[in-house]
């Protein structure tokens, strides 16, 4: 099926399941876990104003050499977060977000690979009650996304990627999620989403979904050490051999160890070292593979909230 064809027959079923929802009150969060029932008598007490949150990350992977061929290559990571929880007419909770990321790539190989890469991201969010089912949330999302290799925004590598699934939040203890992920003119246009939280007490939690999925366990309220793994895929459009829109993609993975400090009540950094694998950029219509052997890598984030 057309992945556009698709989009528009979720966004019929996201109108048709809201418009029989009735009023409702619903408390975006980004755990999966503060989703009151619709129809509940409790009241919602989150601020219509919103707030907002500045994230920052940034990850190093030394210089290590191909797993084929001559050379080695160096790659630095960075991305820049803002993000804005608020509530349409006081009723509809929307997430919206913006981030800029940043890739730097230093290599002595005779590959043809841009020195860096730049993403600009959009992203809207939103909840909603799924026919009334008790504890059954439906969540929605679009990424107008910009990826390329060069500062200046470029029409041509516009990309538009959608998110859909459902939530069941039975208790305090487990979360499930179910869905799909749409990317329209990406090599691989449909995605399955899946995935589990699951915290028995207030010491450990498992979160296993799909984004940056971690194993916490909470030394005190304010010190948390973790086991987390990431797996990122982009393509950019770049310049190759003086031809636009040459895709590039690329790929990595990393399991890490590490420990978060929670400074303030509105404040909270996090550091952790661990192994990357799987790394590579790769040409999707062109020849030219960079493909990196396993190696150390670091990261430090930082997030603020106002």
């Amino acid at each position: 099926m057309n992945s556009h064809r698709l989009i528009f027959i979720i966004l019929f079923f996201i109108f048709y399941a809201f418009a029989g929802s009735g009023p409702y009150k619903c408390a975006i969060a980004s755990d999966y876990q503060s989703q009151p029932d619709p129809g509940s008598d409790s009241e919602d007490k989150s601020d219509p104003e919103g707030n907002d949150t500045i994230e920052a990350d940034f990850r190093s992977f030394p210089l290590t050499s191909l797993k084929s061929g001559q050379g080695e290559a160096e790659i630095f990571e960075y991305s820049l977060r803002y993000s804005r929880d608020f509530k349409v007419c006081n009723k509809l909770p929307v997430k919206f977000a913006l981030t800029q990321s940043y890739v730097d790539v230093e290599d002595n190989t005779n590959l043809d690979i841009p020195p860096y890469l730049v993403g600009l991201k959009f992203d809207v969010e939103t909840t909603l009650p799924f026919f009334k089912l008790r504890h059954i949330y439906f969540r929605s999302g679009i990424s107008p996304s910009f990826y390329s290799g060069e500062w200046h925004i470029n029409g041509s590598t516009f990309r538009m990627p959608s998110r859909y699934f459902l939530i069941f939040h039975p208790d305090n203890v487990w979360t499930f999620i179910c869905g799909l992920a749409v990317y329209p003119d990406y090599e691989r246009q449909v995605l399955p989403i899946a995935g589990f939280i699951y915290k028995p007490n207030d010491k450990i939690e498992f979160y296993l979904l799909p984004q940056r999925p971690n194993i916490s366990y909470f030394l005190s309220e304010r010190l948390r050490l973790f086991i987390e793994g990431d797996l990122l895929s982009n393509e950019f459009e770049v310049t190759k051999d003086d031809s636009n829109g040459t895709v590039l993609t690329y790929k990595r993975g990393y399991l890490s160890l590490g420990t978060e400090l929670k400074i303030n009540r509105d404040a909270k950094a996090s550091v952790s070292f661990g192994e990357s694998f799987g790394r590579y950029l790769k040409y999707r219509d062109a020849p030219g593979k960079l493909s990196l052997r396993n190696s150390f890598c670091a990261e430090l984030r930082f997030q603020v909230s106002m």
